[in-house]
């Protein structure tokens, strides 16, 4: 009897060893179904709202302008050097021009108010005396050696200069007079009795014999304030000064 339980016990062992071992396969077969390796992602930037992503691409555009504009960008040069002034001597009048003359302009061709000025009153009349000398050994100068106003009541302080601008060589020439002078309000108040004038007057001067024909434009200011244009002609006439 007990030779018989020895291979029943044997074939029990066997049997249930077979038994765990298809129980574990049968396991490790689930578990392998169940534990699937997932597929490898992309890694991805999350997604941003559309402000945020616009902001971003804007940012980017101008940092890259920025840039390029540097890159492209030389030093600037230096500012050149302030011109050198140069001082010319006035242009000496033709010999015909020698010697003085004098002319009164007692009215003008045209007189027009320049927009927004106070209105003008009379013309006063204008006195002119003009010399092409030579003072000692020195070169031929044109002076005013007179330019006022001829006999007016409201004008005091006048005074003026004259300088030559161009001539042909022969008979004719330009000049510029500057004259300066006050004039009385014709209603004076307490705190002003006068007021300044300054004319600026363009003269074509063309001499005929003994006289100097002479065609002018003149630009006023009152109180260095635009005031009126002006234009005259006159006659000067050679003395023997």
């Amino acid at each position: 009897m007990g030779s018989g339980i020895r291979p029943l016990l044997g074939a029990l062992a066997s049997a249930s060893l077979s038994l765990s071992l298809v129980i574990c396969s049968a396991t490790l077969s689930a578990a392998a179904e169940t534990l699937e390796v997932p597929p490898p992602s992309t890694q991805t930037a999350p997604k941003l709202p559309p402000k945020a992503r616009k902001k971003i691409t804007t940012e980017k555009i101008i940092r890259q302008h920025q840039e390029e504009t540097i890159e492209r960008e030389e030093p600037a040069p230096p500012p050149p050097p302030p011109p050198v002034q140069s001082y010319q001597p006035a242009e000496p009048l033709p010999e015909v021009f020698r010697g003085c003359w004098e002319g009164v302009v007692p009215a003008v061709d045209t007189l027009r108010r320049l927009p927004g000025a106070p209105p003008t009153g009379p013309w006063a009349a204008k006195t002119y005396r003009l010399c092409y000398r030579r003072v000692g050994n020195g070169p031929f100068e044109l002076q005013f050696t007179d330019l006022g106003i001829a006999h007016h009541h409201l004008i005091t302080n006048p005074g003026g200069r004259l300088e030559v601008v161009s001539s042909d060589g022969r008979s004719y020439a330009t000049m510029q007079a500057q004259l300066h002078f006050d004039e009385r309000y014709i209603r004076p108040t307490f705190m002003h009795e006068t007021f300044a004038v300054d004319e600026k007057t363009d003269l074509n001067a063309q001499i005929v014999g003994d006289e100097m024909r002479v065609t002018a434009r003149v630009y006023g200011e009152r109180d260095g304030m635009p005031w009126f244009e002006a234009t005259w002609h006159a006659i000067f006439v050679h003395t023997s000064g």
